[in-house]
């Protein structure tokens, strides 16, 4: 995550004054922040759902009906939806600081300066981040897939376990 810089020369003594030397660095690491993290969602969603759907087919269409792989397949099913939630967050968060960054750029700022300090608030609303995560269809997606993933192992699923585990 982007901190403020420390550096008595680039930052006055309250911190949301920054340098403008520093504005295109910031705006470079905001673009590579949003890239890491939207893939980490991706991958680690992907991979949790998968885990998850190996432990229910295993479960289910094998000689392995120990209630230890179906909560497995639950678990790892959770842990995917909220990985995906938690790196959407951080994901849109990060987007919208980039774009104020960008605006901020873009209206002019000389970052020449070396004198200049600009006034920098890029702490988004959380109401906004969450917003902006409802309209993401990667998440949409990801989210409908799990639950799909969950509910059709569902009810069946926890039926046979409970019918497995007083066997």
């Amino acid at each position: 995550m982007i901190s403020y810089p420390r550096n008595a020369a680039l930052c006055r003594a309250d911190t949301r004054k920054i340098s403008n030397t520093v504005l295109p660095t910031l705006f470079t690491e905001l673009g590579s922040e949003i890239r890491h993290y939207s893939t980490i969602r991706t991958s680690l969603t992907t991979f949790l759902m998968t885990v998850a759907l190996a432990a229910f087919t295993t479960f289910f269409h094998s000689d392995q009906h120990h209630i230890f792989v179906a909560i497995a397949g639950y678990v790892f099913a959770v842990a995917g939806g909220l990985a995906c939630l938690y790196f959407s967050y951080c994901t849109e968060k990060q987007v919208i600081r980039y774009r104020k960054l960008r605006d901020k750029l873009h209206s002019g700022v000389r970052t020449s300066d070396q004198s200049g300090f600009q006034e920098l608030d890029m702490e988004p609303a959380k109401s906004e981040v969450r917003r902006r995560m409802k309209k993401d269809w990667m998440n949409r997606l990801m989210l409908v897939g799990d639950l799909i993933l969950m509910a059709s192992f569902g009810l069946n699923g926890l039926i046979e376990c409970i019918l497995h585990w007083k066997t």
